[in-house]
């Protein structure tokens, strides 16, 4: 039921942002025509043909979270997303890193939480999508975490519980990341993280 729940939030997801275009693989030779923009180089659009042949399934979502500047590439699985992040760089599309890979950036998140019996059981954030470019030139980004908390049941036995959460982080260098608000999928209601 879980699984079902989180799939068709992601469906939500993919359907909410209407800058999502999708295309077949059959379709990769004419990317430019489903852009947005049309303002990219001739080498910009070379390398996405070549990084959207590359994809696994015939149905890939592009999407311009910047236009001009970021990408997200993703392809739809039963379960989940596989999403993958480009930025152009000095007319080259480069792929970035949207996951934090550091300790204290978690622990942020399990102190907002307020669960002291509450853990990442993979570091994983799933679905990571680059929303925005504020005016200081930090990227908002989206993704959904699995957070699994712990129950004693008695003495001899625990039990554990795996929720996934929405969760918004920011990053000016795609190093450091800074979480700045996480719900629980189901909620309507934000938790700020300080």
């Amino acid at each position: 039921m879980r699984k079902i729940t989180t799939t068709i939030f992601l469906l939500f997801i993919n359907f909410v942002f209407a800058q999502d275009v999708i295309i077949k693989k059959s379709e990769i030779k004419n990317v430019k025509d489903y852009l947005r923009s049309k303002d990219y180089s001739t080498k910009v659009i070379k390398e996405l043909k070549t990084i959207l042949t590359q994809m696994e399934k015939d149905e890939i979502i592009i999407n311009e979270s910047i236009p001009k500047e970021i990408f997200n590439i993703s392809q739809a699985g039963l379960f989940s997303t596989k999403t993958k992040n480009y930025k152009i760089l000095e007319n080259n599309l480069v792929e970035i890193n949207t996951l934090p890979n550091y300790e204290a950036f978690y622990e942020k998140i399990k102190n907002t939480v307020k669960n002291k019996n509450l853990e990442f059981p993979t570091n994983k954030i799933n679905n990571r999508r680059i929303i925005r470019k504020d005016q200081s030139g930090n990227y908002l980004i989206y993704g959904i975490i699995e957070l699994t908390s712990y129950e004693k049941i008695n003495k001899n036995s625990v039990s554990a519980t795996m929720e996934p959460y929405s969760l918004e982080y920011e990053t000016k260098d795609f190093i450091n990341y800074n979480p700045i608000r996480c719900k629980k999928i189901n909620s309507q209601e934000w938790i700020n993280i300080d």
